[in-house]
């Protein structure tokens, strides 16, 4: 049942001696002050007297931010760019070609993500991973955003004219080389410059890749991106380093055979018996990177490792 100090506020408004007449709205700011209200009052409940004001007898408990948001789910992707993200997206914007060194799980991609717009980018971006795991990833990460994503690894190849494509680098050497590059092109984990086996791909698609292309170079693992900086510029491009120290994510070093965990007797040979071993750990641990040395800080298993498991390279 209403009450008489509801129907007396409803009068009062419908009368203009409420908001409509005070802020001088006229008959249409009634109008519209009347529907806010009754808009409002099917999204608050009566509360108790509150006054002894004709206009104070009618409360209201109106529902908290988090519950008119719960419906809104695009909210819960929200990220604010620390300064050095947003230096890099400014870099990127002004025309320059941008090398990243910032550690694992700082946040370099979303350097990328604020540069396309959500990927709504103007002119396609070519995102490149060392592995094809780590393709299919990002292929499903921003899929599942509403993201129009190609992909082009050594197995696969669907919607390459999208605005995102997402590949290993050696899938478009040639289309470099040939004067035919995108918009943007980005190379994660470009520490693969000096891989033995696959950085003359990396270092010959850089260097020949048309001057309309934009480079973004995003690495936490090289130990001098300044020189990398000097080189692009040196082949006459504009070129500027972003660089971030703070660890987010801690490392914790250990030797591997320090670690007791059972690695069953049908697995033999150092090596698998040692890949066996650093599987099960990250298993248990849920631990998603690893990095494998031997006594003279050499890397030579990593790579190993990654392509089979396609494990994240810090």
């Amino acid at each position: 049942m209403r009450s008489g100090h509801a129907d007396r506020f409803e009068a009062a408004l419908s009368a203009g001696h409420l908001m409509g007449k005070s802020y001088g709205l006229g008959n249409d700011g009634r109008k519209n002050e009347w529907r806010a209200a009754k808009s409002l009052r099917n999204r608050v409940r009566p509360n108790v007297k509150v006054g002894t004001s004709p206009f104070l007898h009618y409360g209201f408990v109106v529902f908290s931010m988090a519950e008119q948001l719960e419906g809104l789910p695009s909210l819960q992707r929200v990220a604010i760019p620390d300064l050095w993200q947003q230096q890099a997206v400014s870099a990127l914007r002004e025309g320059s070609d941008v090398v990243v060194q910032a550690p694992t799980g700082a946040g370099k991609t979303l350097i990328f993500e604020l540069w396309s717009n959500q990927g709504r980018n103007r002119g396609q971006a070519i995102y490149t991973v060392p592995t094809r795991a780590l393709a299919n990833d990002k292929l499903a990460e921003w899929r599942a955003r509403g993201w129009d994503v190609g992909i082009a690894t050594g197995d696969l190849s669907e919607n390459l004219s999208a605005p995102v494509l997402v590949a290993t680098l050696e899938t478009q050497k040639h289309r470099l080389i040939q004067g035919e590059g995108p918009a943007l092109l980005v190379v994660d984990e470009y520490q693969m410059l000096g891989d033995l086996d696959r950085g003359l791909n990396y270092e010959l698609a850089l260097a020949l890749a048309p001057a309309k292309t934009q480079l973004l170079l995003l690495s936490g693992s090289v130990a001098n991106p300044q020189s990398v900086v000097q080189w692009l510029q040196r082949l006459g491009r504009k070129a500027v380093l972003i660089r971030h120290d703070l660890r987010p994510v801690p490392l914790e070093e250990v030797h591997i055979n320090n670690l007791n965990f059972h690695v069953p007797s049908e697995i033999r040979g150092y090596w698998p018996r040692l890949a066996a071993k650093a599987l099960a750990i990250l298993e248990e641990r849920k631990i998603t990177s690893l990095i494998v040395v031997d006594a003279e800080q050499k890397v030579e298993g990593v790579v190993h490792l990654h392509d089979l498991w396609g494990l994240e390279l810090i």
